[in-house]
C-alpha cells in the first residue's frame, strides 16, 4: 500500500504546477512521512533501546507552530528525519531537539534560493 500511495504522491507533484504550491509539497512530504512511519514502521528497530527515531518524528510533528513537514529517511536503525520547519520556529525547534536528544543532533540545511521556501 505504501509503494502505490508513494507513487501516486510523486505523480501528483510531477508534471503539474504542484511544485509551485508550498501547501501541496508539504502535504506530499507529510503524507509520505506518515505512510512510511505507520505502514513501513521505519522508526521501529527490533531493539526498543534504539527507537529514538520514532520519538524524534513524533516530537517534530507536535512542535507548536510547526506548519512544516517531516519524514523519516532510511530506517530506525540508522535513519534520519527530514524536517521542513518554518523560519519563525527554527531556533526553538533546534533547541528542543538538541536538548531532548543530544547536542548538535539537529542541523539546519539550505535549499538553493528559488527551489522552495517556507516563510510562515
Amino acid at each position: 500500500m505504501h509503494y502505490y500511495d508513494e507513487n501516486r504522491r510523486v505523480d501528483e507533484l510531477c508534471g503539474t504546477s504542484a511544485m509551485d504550491d508550498t501547501e501541496c509539497v508539504l502535504r506530499a512530504i507529510n503524507g509520505s512521512g506518515e505512510s512510511s512511519f505507520t505502514m513501513l514502521q521505519n522508526g521501529y528497530p527490533p531493539n526498543p533501546a534504539e527507537r529514538t527515531l520514532s520519538l524524534v518524528y513524533c516530537i517534530s510533528k507536535q512542535m507548536p507552530g510547526n506548519k512544516g513537514a517531516q519524514r523519516i529517511h532510511g530506517s530506525g536503525f540508522a535513519g534520519r528525519l527530514l524536517a521542513v520547519v518554518p523560519n519563525g520556529i527554527l531556533g526553538e525547534y533546534m533547541c528542543r531537539m538538541n536538548s531532548t536528544f543530544e547536542r548538535n543532533c539537529c542541523l539546519p540545511v539550505s535549499v538553493r534560493k528559488g527551489a522552495f521556501e517556507l516563510t510562515e
